[in-house]
């Protein structure tokens, strides 16, 4: 099996995947359902059109998160301020709040092949493990409902209110008694993931892009593996 070879060739012990936008469609619902909340009270404004409410939505939405995290009751935060932005919505937005509340009541889609990509390296007999940045409930919730917690010996669920960072990845990474150099990593978010890890000195990191744009800005590290798509990771690996 190439992949095999080629892991035992670099010395890899782990492959540590993230979770939303690398392996499961998040980016999908979240636009699905803030196109939805845009739609549901354009219309009451009187003036603003809905290109407007959007744009302004994802600036707040956006300062949320840097500000926020990644904790659910930042959308609190984003429906003030945009009740803030368009003054003559006064009420709106805050009665349009469960829309994007919904955001925690659906399960995402699968990416193309995430599931054969997760399998592949298992195939390969290294450990498998996942550091995701949501709240604890969501996780659980995504996991159960597509089943995939099996596929994983270890999940690390990083803290909400925080962002994702180097001593994240080092944490999950110890879990499994191996060094940052004998690990792969494979996320979505340059900061996050791809940049994270590298402060630590992990050497084998695959960036799957994600369509956030704030998650796609800065700096990438040399070395970084560019792959469009968590389904052809392994071919891509597998052919260096």
């Amino acid at each position: 099996m190439i992949l095999k070879e080629r892991l035992n060739q670099w010395g890899i012990g782990v492959v540590e995947f993230d979770f939303d936008d690398t392996l499961i469609k998040t980016e999908v619902l979240f636009t699905t359902q803030m196109r939805s909340f845009v739609a549901q009270t354009v219309g009451k404004l009187g003036g603003p059109d809905v290109d407007e409410v959007w744009r302004r939505l994802e600036e707040v939405n956006n300062q949320a998160f840097r500000e926020l995290a990644v904790n659910p009751k930042r959308w609190e935060t984003v429906v003030q301020r945009m009740e803030e932005a368009f003054p003559e919505g006064r009420g709106v937005f805050v009665e349009a709040l469960p829309t994007l509340m919904r955001i925690y009541k659906i399960i995402p889609e699968l990416h193309d092949r995430a599931v054969e990509t997760v399998g592949a390296f298992r195939e390969a007999g290294v450990g498998i493990g996942m550091v995701t940045h949501a709240n604890r409930e969501w996780t659980d919730f995504k996991l159960d409902g597509l089943d995939l917690r099996n596929y994983f010996d270890r999940i690390h669920v990083v803290d909400e209110n925080k962002h994702k960072g180097p001593e994240d990845w080092a944490e999950a990474i110890a879990e499994f008694g191996v060094s940052p150099e004998q690990a792969i990593v494979v996320g979505d978010s340059l900061p996050g993931d791809i940049r994270a890890s590298a402060a630590i000195g992990v050497k084998h990191r695959v960036w799957v892009p994600s369509k956030w744009v704030m998650y796609n800005s800065g700096e990438v590290p040399e070395g970084t593996i560019k792959v469009e798509g968590i389904g052809k990771v392994p071919a891509v690996l597998e052919n260096l």
